[in-house]
């Protein structure tokens, strides 16, 4: 009889606490294609273009 309870409230708890109003998250999400045109490495000093790239 205790399981049962305890179960109901867990699962409240876990339910109403993940909601999908975050206040922390973006404000925005950029749904679309991105390309690489450069890559540099501030600590070396170095920097490679877009065809310089291997994916």
């Amino acid at each position: 009889m205790m399981k049962k309870y305890l179960f109901t409230f867990l699962s409240f708890l876990v339910l109403t606490s993940c909601t999908q109003d975050n206040e922390h998250g973006p404000d925005f999400l950029v749904d679309s294609s991105w390309e690489k045109t450069e890559v540099v490495t501030p600590h070396l000093g170095t920097s490679l273009s877009e065809d310089q790239i291997g994916y």
